[in-house]
């Protein structure tokens, strides 16, 4: 079939216009044709950092949010009640002794201030948590803290290598005053 010819311009017309709904097709697609940016990529970590640390807490076990965390032994973390920890095990034991055996409930949720620095394969993250706790002794408190995160990208995977919550003093005898 000739392409100058009456019948073949029809087919040709057909052509272009499904390769270009095709290609906006391909642009509306999210992620495609541009970059993700720091917000849109941490955002979703900021997400999933909240709902593990509520299941964390819900199961009584800090190895449901370890895999956030990187697993070196000097690495710096400071939680809630302003302890320090060196290295994921400390952090994951007393997180568990001073927080969760302490509290009958806890629920982290993101704030809608998350600000992010990106350099290379190092980040740095800071932004508002909601905490509500309910302690063994019924007293609850709802408060926001303040966590700032440094993360490095490992293997394509971002991971915590410090970490620091600033909060009120909470009222458990374990933790903070």
């Amino acid at each position: 079939m000739n392409a100058r010819s009456g019948e073949g311009s029809d087919l040709t017309g057909l052509t272009l216009a499904a390769i270009a709904l095709a290609m906006v097709a391909v642009a509306l697609v999210p992620g495609r044709g541009r970059a993700i940016s720091p917000q849109e990529q941490f955002g979703p970590l900021l997400a999933r950092y909240c709902h593990l640390w509520t299941a964390a807490a819900q199961a009584d076990d800090p190895a449901v949010v370890s895999p956030l965390y990187a697993k070196d032994a000097g690495l710096v973390f400071y939680g809630l009640g302003q302890t320090e920890y060196r290295g994921w095990s400390a952090y994951g034991q007393g997180i568990k002794s001073s927080l969760f055996d302490n509290a009958m409930s806890l629920q982290f949720t993101p704030g809608s201030d998350l600000r992010v620095t990106e350099h290379g394969q190092v980040a740095w993250t800071t932004s508002s948590l909601h905490v509500t706790v309910t302690w063994n002794s019924g007293r609850h408190e709802d408060f926001n803290a303040q966590q700032t995160a440094v993360w490095e990208n490992r293997d394509g995977h971002w991971m915590i290598v410090h970490e620091h919550i600033s909060s009120p003093p909470l009222t458990s005898p374990a933790v903070g005053s």
